[in-house]
């Protein structure tokens, strides 16, 4: 098979110089078959094929560049020699290169630190030496090609010029995006932020009832740690002696890394009497970065893993509801909202009538989640949810246009859902770019309760998006009732769906949102005391699009799932900046590379050639 590939790139080539008197292609051809080679097959037959096929067709255009030279005449010679030696310059690129690959490093034993400086100050020095070489060359050969007869003087000297200026214009970038990746980080502040503990940490850190020891198994030059250390410095200031942190390398105190489960460095400890979590971060600075964007996550997740135990979010199903398994309506997959409830400490469970939700919901039950059913729930179904809030249970109850209103149980709560959408045409996602977007409501209409307390600090800039809800009138019913959101000015209701505002739908503002609690009838002394629930005509504030979009959706998720089991003193932001994660298929590189390969060079050549064509037109 190398066999043949070989011969393959042979007779291509072959006729490339048939057709062609410039040997500028031979040597472009060859540096980009052993560089894909290199870049794309891995040590199989495939990859010696490109490998050797590219030195062969480098060997060649260096020995037809050599006999060009030594044939022409005295007027052509100094251009043959200066085409010559660019290409030598352009061909010894494949050193450099050669230099960042497995094989080397590896023979060099670089740690992995070194081997990152070496790749990347390498990796910017080689497309430099390539560019510095092949653009003067292919200048000259053109210079070559107008002139068959005799080259005037200096014609070899200012192409020569020219290729240079335009290799070093193009080479710019390379030591940039290297100085880039290495050190605009550094003054990069909101990465930096991260490393800071958020308002619900530090919070969660203050009302601590029991002391927890933090063991952070690093070795100290690393600067993971510096972050870190810092980081948790801040959480133990806060907690008022309730949590005590220790910084220690693995390798120095064994011991104590065997009680904490620990077996190298990297991973932080939370210890609390006998229970342990732990969590690893890395020791080099370019492996944990992705992770201390969401440091403050991470440690709250984990801190409430110690500090409040398991708990247990229970979502209703069997009526059509929205879930995390939804494939057909974006709108209605709640994926993203299982996650926010996970980051809370939640282990999510589903309740079905064959799971008993028609007998009684779970003593376990946290809370239960009512994601807009689109059948109605059995009537003893109803009862035992009833029954759970009595005795001191939470609800989270969405409904939605065109799914079941839950009109009994809602009328419990004293609480009417309505039947249609709200619309707004200033304040929407554009999403279509049409009348159809102006369901897709924005509010920051917050109330005072503290469900909506962080979102209200910063209302300014935290919208929460509730595309396709509907409106929540309260009527009389079991407990105190507060609002969460309003619509924002110059809503309707779009009663007939043509996404107008008629005449008779009048502009109000629409409550959209409430919160619910009271008291629990027969409190026992160590049963809750009260009951919650919280009732949204909108789930799709909760689908991934939406919690993809907005930070404002996110927070209320957070801090609404604190609420509803008592915590919601320790309401408010988590700090995460965790970057957007970007697939690229194999072929999806491929095309990336060829792209950067032809396609740039090609709008520059070809820029470069339409200029000179107007400047000679111009004389």
């Amino acid at each position: 098979m190398m066999l043949k590939l070989l011969v393959g790139v042979l007779v291509v080539f072959a006729a490339i110089l048939e057709a062609t008197t410039s040997v500028s292609p031979l040597v472009l051809a060859g540096l980009l078959l052993v560089f894909a080679g290199e870049r794309f097959f891995h040590e199989d037959t495939t990859y010696w094929a490109f490998i050797g096929g590219g030195f062969v067709v480098l060997a060649t255009a260096v020995g037809l560049r050599v006999r060009r030279m030594m044939a022409a005449q005295a007027a052509r010679k100094a251009g043959e020699q200066r085409a010559l030696v660019f290409a030598l310059l352009a061909a010894s690129s494949l050193l450099l290169y050669g230099l960042t690959t497995d094989t080397a490093t590896a023979a060099l034993g670089l740690a992995d630190d070194s081997r990152a400086t070496w790749n990347a100050v390498w990796g910017s020095l080689w497309p430099i030496v390539a560019i510095a070489g092949a653009f003067p060359m292919m200048w000259i050969d053109r210079a070559l090609a107008n002139h068959p007869m005799m080259l005037p003087v200096n014609a070899a000297q200012k192409s020569m010029e020219a290729g240079l200026a335009a290799a070093f214009g193009i080479a710019l970038l390379f030591p940039l995006n290297y100085v880039a990746s290495k050190h605009v980080w550094d003054y990069d502040t909101s990465y930096f932020k991260v490393t800071d503990p958020g308002e619900s940490t530090l919070k969660l850190a203050s009302t601590l009832d029991e002391p927890i020891e933090v063991v952070l198994f690093f070795p100290p030059a690393s600067d993971v740690l510096t972050e870190v250390a810092g980081y948790f410095r801040k959480i133990e200031a806060q907690s008022g002696g309730k949590l005590a942190v220790t910084v220690t390398d693995q390798a120095v105190d064994p011991k104590l890394a065997e009680d904490m489960k620990v077996r190298e460095n990297g991973y932080i400890a939370l210890k609390r009497g006998d229970q342990i979590e732990k969590f690893k971060i890395g020791v080099e600075m370019d492996k944990a970065k992705r992770d201390l964007k969401k440091l403050d996550e991470t440690v709250q997740k984990n801190l409430l893993k110690i500090a409040r135990g398991n708990r247990t979010a229970y979502l209703l199903v069997g009526h059509g509801e929205a879930s995390s398994k939804e494939k057909e309506d974006p709108l209605r997959k709640l994926n993203t909202f299982k996650q926010r409830l996970e980051q809370l400490n939640y282990k999510i469970k589903t309740l079905g009538v064959m799971d008993g939700s028609a007998d009684a919901i779970p003593d376990d039950a946290a809370f239960l989640v009512i994601a807009a059913p689109e059948q109605a729930l059995m009537p003893e179904e109803i009862a035992a949810i009833e029954a759970y809030v009595q005795r001191g249970g939470s609800l989270w109850i969405m409904v939605e246009p065109g799914g079941d209103r839950l009109p009994e149980l809602l009328a419990w709560l004293g609480i009417e859902a309505g039947t249609s959408p709200v619309a707004n045409k200033k304040y929407y996602v554009p999403q279509g770019r049409g009348p159809s977007d102006y369901v897709l409501v924005a509010t920051n209409r917050y109330g005072t309760h503290a469900v909506t307390s962080t979102l209200s600090k910063f209302s300014t800039q935290a919208f929460v998006l509730t595309p396709t809800a509907t409106t929540l009138t309260e009527t009389v019913g079991n407990g105190k009732r507060t609002v969460l959101l309003r619509s924002p000015e110059g809503t309707w209701i779009d009663a007939n769906a043509n996404f107008e505002q008629d005449a008779d739908e009048k502009s109000e503002t629409f409550t959209l949102m409430f919160a619910v609690e009271g008291d629990v009838a027969n409190p026992t002394e160590a049963g809750p005391k009260q009951w919650r629930a919280l009732v949204q005509g909108d789930v799709s504030a909760y689908s991934d699009p939406a919690l993809a979009g907005s930070d404002g959706n996110n927070q209320l998720v957070l801090d609404a799932g604190r609420w509803l089991v008592g915590d919601e003193e320790i309401a408010g932001k988590v700090e995460s900046e965790e970057d957007v994660k970007l697939d690229h298929t194999k072929d999806d590189d491929i095309a990336w590379f060829w792209g950067t390969i032809f396609g740039v060079p090609g709008i520059v050549l070809a820029a470069g050639g339409l200029f000179t064509t107007l400047r000679r037109r111009t004389r």
